[in-house]
């Protein structure tokens, strides 16, 4: 979300104490990044909730699978555009053109991992993917409408300062 979520808040994460890994998460965002109307509210701008886990198959492979949802408890609207002098202000610190701000979002991702006798720091292949779902936009859309996107990336490192990789949006 290029720096829209750079924000001030608070963040509370858990790890579990169990054999697999298992992390569960909570943060409260004043989202000032996102709606510029948001310093002059007081309550909290945005909330997410996340959990991630995986685990060891065996010596050579790992997987990990991460859930999170951010509730965007500012008014959605339809102009969410940055000005033209804001945009140049940080050139290349993300993409622009967004004419919306959606409430809710909700993430899936998934990370696989081999590595040859387990040894990661010189060779490893790593396979994730990702995928998002925005809802309730506001201002000119109706209910039912959302975006989605997704994405799968493949790594392969060929040695311990090498990586070769390909991804696809």
């Amino acid at each position: 979300m290029g720096g829209h979520w750079f924000d001030d808040g608070l963040r509370l994460n858990w790890t579990a104490p169990t054999i697999g890994y298992l992390r569960l998460g909570a943060e409260v965002l004043r989202a000032r990044q996102l709606v510029p109307e948001a310093t002059r509210v007081q309550r909290p701008g945005a909330i997410t909730l996340n959990a991630k886990m995986g685990g060891d198959l065996n010596i050579a492979h790992s997987w990990q699978l991460g859930l999170s949802h951010l509730h965007n408890r500012l008014e959605a609207g339809t102009e969410a555009d940055h000005s033209e002098e804001e945009t140049h202000s940080h050139e290349g610190a993300h993409a622009h053109g967004a004419r919306f701000v959606g409430r809710k979002l909700s993430m899936l991702d998934f990370t696989w991992k081999w590595a040859p006798n387990g040894n990661n720091r010189n060779e490893q292949v790593r396979l994730s993917t990702e995928w998002a779902r925005v809802t309730d936009l506001g201002g000119l859309f109706i209910a039912s409408d959302h975006h989605e996107a997704g994405t799968l990336a493949i790594v392969w490192r060929l040695a311990s300062a090498w990586e070769l990789g390909a991804r696809a949006d």
